[in-house]
Protein backbone atom coordinates (compact mmCIF):
# COMPACT_ATOMS: atom_id res chain seq x y z
CA UNK A 1 0.00 0.00 0.00
CA UNK A 2 1.70 3.15 -1.20
CA UNK A 3 0.75 6.59 -2.38
CA UNK A 4 2.25 8.82 -4.99
CA UNK A 5 4.02 11.88 -3.70
CA UNK A 6 3.07 13.71 -6.85
CA UNK A 7 1.07 16.91 -6.53
CA UNK A 8 -1.59 18.07 -8.99
CA UNK A 9 -1.75 21.86 -9.07
CA UNK A 10 -4.67 24.24 -9.25
CA UNK A 11 -5.05 26.35 -12.35
CA UNK A 12 -5.51 30.03 -13.15
CA UNK A 13 -7.25 31.32 -16.25
CA UNK A 14 -5.08 34.35 -16.97
CA UNK A 15 -6.85 35.74 -20.01
CA UNK A 16 -9.74 34.83 -22.26
CA UNK A 17 -12.66 34.40 -19.90
CA UNK A 18 -15.90 34.45 -21.92
CA UNK A 19 -14.24 35.59 -25.18
CA UNK A 20 -13.12 31.98 -25.65
CA UNK A 21 -16.82 31.24 -26.25
CA UNK A 22 -16.52 33.22 -29.49
CA UNK A 23 -13.38 31.58 -30.84
CA UNK A 24 -10.96 33.81 -28.97
CA UNK A 25 -7.83 32.61 -27.22
CA UNK A 26 -7.71 31.59 -23.55
CA UNK A 27 -4.55 31.01 -21.55
CA UNK A 28 -4.60 28.80 -18.44
CA UNK A 29 -1.57 27.95 -16.32
CA UNK A 30 -0.78 25.81 -13.27
CA UNK A 31 -1.06 27.54 -9.90
CA UNK A 32 0.95 25.45 -7.49
CA UNK A 33 0.15 27.57 -4.45
CA UNK A 34 -2.75 25.11 -4.15
CA UNK A 35 -2.53 21.39 -4.94
CA UNK A 36 -4.31 18.06 -4.73
CA UNK A 37 -2.57 14.81 -3.76
CA UNK A 38 -3.22 11.18 -2.85
CA UNK A 39 -2.86 9.86 0.67
CA UNK A 40 -4.29 7.16 2.92
CA UNK A 41 -6.43 7.90 5.95
CA UNK A 42 -4.70 7.79 9.28
CA UNK A 43 -6.00 5.50 12.00
CA UNK A 44 -9.29 6.83 13.34
CA UNK A 45 -9.56 9.50 10.62
CA UNK A 46 -12.79 9.85 8.65
CA UNK A 47 -12.90 10.86 4.98
CA UNK A 48 -14.47 14.26 4.35
CA UNK A 49 -15.57 13.35 0.83
CA UNK A 50 -16.15 9.87 -0.55
CA UNK A 51 -14.61 8.87 -3.87
CA UNK A 52 -17.26 6.17 -4.33
CA UNK A 53 -19.86 8.18 -6.30
CA UNK A 54 -17.24 9.39 -8.74
CA UNK A 55 -15.78 5.89 -8.99
CA UNK A 56 -19.21 4.51 -9.89
CA UNK A 57 -19.68 7.22 -12.53
CA UNK A 58 -16.31 6.45 -14.10
CA UNK A 59 -17.34 2.80 -14.44
CA UNK A 60 -20.22 3.91 -16.67
CA UNK A 61 -17.93 5.98 -18.90
CA UNK A 62 -14.68 4.02 -19.22
CA UNK A 63 -13.78 0.38 -19.79
CA UNK A 64 -11.38 -1.68 -17.69
CA UNK A 65 -8.92 -1.31 -20.56
CA UNK A 66 -8.91 2.45 -19.95
CA UNK A 67 -8.87 2.64 -16.15
CA UNK A 68 -7.53 0.11 -13.65
CA UNK A 69 -10.73 -0.13 -11.63
CA UNK A 70 -9.52 -3.10 -9.59
CA UNK A 71 -6.51 -1.21 -8.27
CA UNK A 72 -8.61 1.92 -7.73
CA UNK A 73 -11.29 0.02 -5.79
CA UNK A 74 -8.69 -1.78 -3.72
CA UNK A 75 -6.99 1.46 -2.74
CA UNK A 76 -10.31 3.08 -1.83
CA UNK A 77 -11.12 0.13 0.43
CA UNK A 78 -7.75 0.61 2.09
CA UNK A 79 -8.59 4.25 2.89
CA UNK A 80 -7.22 6.13 -0.11
CA UNK A 81 -8.42 9.72 -0.35
CA UNK A 82 -7.63 12.65 -2.59
CA UNK A 83 -6.67 15.50 -0.31
CA UNK A 84 -6.56 19.04 -1.61
CA UNK A 85 -5.75 22.58 -0.59
CA UNK A 86 -7.56 23.94 -3.67
CA UNK A 87 -10.63 25.94 -2.63
CA UNK A 88 -13.95 24.71 -4.03
CA UNK A 89 -16.14 27.14 -5.94
CA UNK A 90 -13.21 29.31 -6.99
CA UNK A 91 -12.79 28.17 -10.59
CA UNK A 92 -9.27 27.11 -9.64
CA UNK A 93 -9.54 23.56 -10.92
CA UNK A 94 -10.33 21.56 -7.78
CA UNK A 95 -12.23 18.91 -9.75
CA UNK A 96 -9.65 19.11 -12.52
CA UNK A 97 -6.90 18.25 -10.06
CA UNK A 98 -8.82 15.15 -8.94
CA UNK A 99 -9.37 14.02 -12.53
CA UNK A 100 -5.69 14.52 -13.29
CA UNK A 101 -4.73 12.52 -10.21
CA UNK A 102 -7.01 9.61 -11.09
CA UNK A 103 -5.80 9.36 -14.66
CA UNK A 104 -2.15 9.68 -13.65
CA UNK A 105 -2.51 6.92 -11.06
CA UNK A 106 -4.94 4.52 -12.72
CA UNK A 107 -5.21 5.47 -16.39
CA UNK A 108 -4.13 2.79 -18.86
CA UNK A 109 -4.66 4.54 -22.18
CA UNK A 110 -1.99 6.68 -23.76
CA UNK A 111 -2.91 9.27 -26.33
CA UNK A 112 -2.13 12.65 -27.81
CA UNK A 113 -3.18 15.93 -26.22
CA UNK A 114 -6.59 15.99 -27.90
CA UNK A 115 -7.27 12.45 -26.76
CA UNK A 116 -6.33 13.39 -23.20
CA UNK A 117 -8.57 16.43 -23.31
CA UNK A 118 -11.49 14.29 -24.47
CA UNK A 119 -10.87 11.84 -21.64
CA UNK A 120 -10.70 14.62 -19.07
CA UNK A 121 -13.84 16.28 -20.44
CA UNK A 122 -15.70 13.00 -19.94
CA UNK A 123 -14.37 12.65 -16.42
CA UNK A 124 -15.03 16.21 -15.28
CA UNK A 125 -18.56 16.28 -16.69
CA UNK A 126 -19.52 14.42 -13.52
CA UNK A 127 -18.99 17.69 -11.62
CA UNK A 128 -20.01 20.34 -14.16
CA UNK A 129 -22.40 18.69 -16.62
CA UNK A 130 -20.16 19.85 -19.46
CA UNK A 131 -16.41 20.33 -19.42
CA UNK A 132 -13.77 21.44 -21.91
CA UNK A 133 -11.21 19.16 -20.24
CA UNK A 134 -8.73 22.03 -20.01
CA UNK A 135 -8.52 22.25 -16.21
CA UNK A 136 -7.53 18.59 -15.73
CA UNK A 137 -5.14 18.83 -18.67
CA UNK A 138 -3.31 21.80 -17.12
CA UNK A 139 -3.06 19.97 -13.81
CA UNK A 140 -2.03 16.66 -15.38
CA UNK A 141 0.71 18.16 -17.56
CA UNK A 142 1.66 20.88 -15.07
CA UNK A 143 2.07 23.16 -18.08
CA UNK A 144 0.24 26.19 -19.47
CA UNK A 145 -2.37 25.46 -22.12
CA UNK A 146 -3.47 27.87 -24.83
CA UNK A 147 -6.93 27.32 -26.26
CA UNK A 148 -7.80 28.90 -29.62
CA UNK A 149 -11.33 27.99 -30.63
CA UNK A 150 -11.39 24.20 -30.63
CA UNK A 151 -7.61 23.77 -30.87
CA UNK A 152 -5.18 23.63 -27.95
CA UNK A 153 -1.45 24.11 -27.59
CA UNK A 154 0.68 23.06 -24.64
CA UNK A 155 3.20 25.80 -23.87
CA UNK A 156 6.54 25.83 -22.13
CA UNK A 157 6.44 26.35 -18.39
CA UNK A 158 5.94 29.94 -17.32
CA UNK A 159 5.42 31.84 -14.11
CA UNK A 160 3.23 34.81 -13.40
CA UNK A 161 4.92 38.10 -14.30
CA UNK A 162 6.14 39.75 -11.12
CA UNK A 163 3.68 42.59 -11.65
CA UNK A 164 0.66 40.26 -11.49
CA UNK A 165 -0.58 38.96 -8.15
CA UNK A 166 -3.61 36.95 -7.05
CA UNK A 167 -6.36 38.49 -4.93
CA UNK A 168 -8.52 36.11 -2.90
CA UNK A 169 -12.09 37.39 -2.70
CA UNK A 170 -12.97 34.90 0.02
CA UNK A 171 -16.19 34.17 -1.88
CA UNK A 172 -17.08 30.85 -3.50
CA UNK A 173 -19.46 30.87 -6.43
CA UNK A 174 -21.23 28.68 -8.96
CA UNK A 175 -20.12 29.09 -12.55
CA UNK A 176 -23.35 28.09 -14.33
CA UNK A 177 -25.51 31.12 -13.31
CA UNK A 178 -22.68 33.49 -14.26
CA UNK A 179 -22.29 31.92 -17.69
CA UNK A 180 -26.06 31.95 -18.15
CA UNK A 181 -26.14 35.70 -17.42
CA UNK A 182 -23.38 36.28 -19.94
CA UNK A 183 -25.16 34.31 -22.67
CA UNK A 184 -28.41 36.23 -22.09
CA UNK A 185 -26.68 39.60 -22.14
CA UNK A 186 -24.72 38.67 -25.25
CA UNK A 187 -27.84 37.47 -27.06
CA UNK A 188 -30.21 40.25 -26.00
CA UNK A 189 -27.98 43.33 -25.89
CA UNK A 190 -26.45 44.19 -29.29
CA UNK A 191 -24.33 46.94 -27.74
CA UNK A 192 -22.83 44.53 -25.23
CA UNK A 193 -22.13 41.96 -27.96
CA UNK A 194 -20.35 44.56 -30.07
CA UNK A 195 -18.27 45.66 -27.09
CA UNK A 196 -17.18 42.06 -26.44
CA UNK A 197 -16.18 41.46 -30.06
CA UNK A 198 -14.64 44.87 -30.83
CA UNK A 199 -12.99 45.71 -27.51
CA UNK A 200 -12.59 42.81 -25.08
CA UNK A 201 -11.66 40.04 -27.51
CA UNK A 202 -8.79 41.96 -29.20
CA UNK A 203 -7.37 43.08 -25.84
CA UNK A 204 -7.38 39.50 -24.53
CA UNK A 205 -5.52 38.38 -27.66
CA UNK A 206 -3.04 41.21 -27.25
CA UNK A 207 -2.46 40.30 -23.58
CA UNK A 208 -1.82 36.63 -24.39
CA UNK A 209 0.58 37.48 -27.21
CA UNK A 210 2.40 39.94 -24.94
CA UNK A 211 2.77 37.52 -22.02
CA UNK A 212 4.17 34.88 -24.36
CA UNK A 213 6.59 37.38 -25.87
CA UNK A 214 7.51 38.76 -22.42
CA UNK A 215 6.51 42.20 -23.69
CA UNK A 216 5.86 43.95 -20.39
CA UNK A 217 4.76 47.28 -21.85
CA UNK A 218 2.11 45.80 -24.15
CA UNK A 219 0.95 43.42 -21.43
CA UNK A 220 0.46 46.28 -18.99
CA UNK A 221 -1.56 48.30 -21.49
CA UNK A 222 -3.76 45.33 -22.39
CA UNK A 223 -4.28 44.43 -18.73
CA UNK A 224 -5.35 48.00 -17.96
CA UNK A 225 -7.75 48.12 -20.89
CA UNK A 226 -9.32 44.80 -19.90
CA UNK A 227 -9.65 46.02 -16.31
CA UNK A 228 -11.43 49.21 -17.34
CA UNK A 229 -13.70 47.32 -19.72
CA UNK A 230 -14.64 44.69 -17.15
CA UNK A 231 -15.37 47.27 -14.49
CA UNK A 232 -17.92 48.89 -16.82
CA UNK A 233 -19.45 45.93 -18.65
CA UNK A 234 -18.83 43.01 -16.26
CA UNK A 235 -20.10 44.73 -13.12
CA UNK A 236 -22.39 41.73 -12.56
CA UNK A 237 -19.29 39.57 -12.03
CA UNK A 238 -17.66 41.84 -9.46
CA UNK A 239 -18.88 41.37 -5.84
CA UNK A 240 -19.37 44.53 -3.85
CA UNK A 241 -16.49 43.73 -1.50
CA UNK A 242 -14.16 43.22 -4.45
CA UNK A 243 -15.37 46.40 -6.14
CA UNK A 244 -14.10 48.40 -3.18
CA UNK A 245 -10.65 46.83 -3.45
CA UNK A 246 -10.77 47.29 -7.24
CA UNK A 247 -11.47 51.01 -6.95
CA UNK A 248 -8.87 51.49 -4.23
CA UNK A 249 -6.29 49.80 -6.45
CA UNK A 250 -7.12 52.19 -9.28
CA UNK A 251 -6.47 55.14 -6.99
CA UNK A 252 -3.02 53.71 -6.32
CA UNK A 253 -2.30 53.12 -10.01
CA UNK A 254 -2.99 49.37 -9.92
CA UNK A 255 -5.60 47.35 -11.81
CA UNK A 256 -7.86 44.37 -11.12
CA UNK A 257 -9.28 41.88 -13.60
CA UNK A 258 -11.58 38.90 -13.38
CA UNK A 259 -9.87 35.53 -13.27
CA UNK A 260 -12.21 32.93 -14.75
CA UNK A 261 -15.97 33.26 -14.44
CA UNK A 262 -15.92 36.07 -11.87
CA UNK A 263 -18.51 36.45 -9.13
CA UNK A 264 -15.95 35.43 -6.49
CA UNK A 265 -12.92 33.19 -6.35
CA UNK A 266 -9.63 34.73 -7.40
CA UNK A 267 -8.99 38.02 -9.18
CA UNK A 268 -5.76 39.17 -10.79
CA UNK A 269 -4.06 42.44 -9.89
CA UNK A 270 -1.45 44.38 -11.84
CA UNK A 271 0.88 46.36 -9.57
CA UNK A 272 4.00 48.12 -10.83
Amino acid sequence: MSTSTKYYPAKLLLFGEYTVLHGGQALAMPFDRYVGYWRFLKEGEQAQNSLQPFFQYLQTVFSKDSLDFNAFAGDISEGLIFDSTIPWGYGAGSSGSLCAGIWDKYGREQGDIEKLRTIFAQMESFFHGKSSGIDPLVSYLNRPVLQSGNSIEVLDAMSLPKEISVFDSGISRRTAPLVDWYHREYAENPGFKQQVLDKLLPQNTKAIEAIRAKDRSTLKTAFQEISRWQKEFFAYFIPESVRGAWEQAEKEGDFFKICGAGGGGFFLVWSD
